[in-house]
């Protein structure tokens, strides 16, 4: 049940943010972008306890921190930033959440960051 919960949450979220569903449901299982996501959750954690104390947060953060988790985060920033970047110069007459931020926005598709 969790998992369906999660899955109709995921496809709604895709929805409504970037105007493409992330087809959970129709798959019958995450997809690897939200799966990244939840890994960059964890990693995130070890951050958070960190940032408590940040005399430490250059020297113990990359100590304690699973490799797994670096990459994991590495992957989602990436990704974020490709589906972000696409969104952005997808036209579409449906509006969705990132519609606003496309309205406001100043600068052009082309200065966006892409390290």
């Amino acid at each position: 049940m969790v998992a369906w919960f999660n899955f109709i949450t995921f496809d709604i979220i895709g929805d409504l943010t970037l105007g493409e569903s992330f087809d959970c449901l129709k798959e019958s299982e995450l997809h690897s972008w939200v799966a990244l996501l939840c890994e960059f959750l964890k990693a995130s954690m070890f951050a958070n306890i960190v940032v408590r104390f940040p005399w430490a947060s250059k020297v113990v953060l990359p100590l304690i921190t699973p490799k797994s988790l670096k990459e994991a985060r590495a992957k989602h920033l990436q990704n974020t930033k490709e589906r972000v970047i696409a969104r952005m110069e997808r036209k579409t007459d449906r509006p969705d959440f990132m519609t606003n931020v496309l309205k406001h926005n100043d600068k052009e598709v082309s200065t966006f960051p892409r390290h």
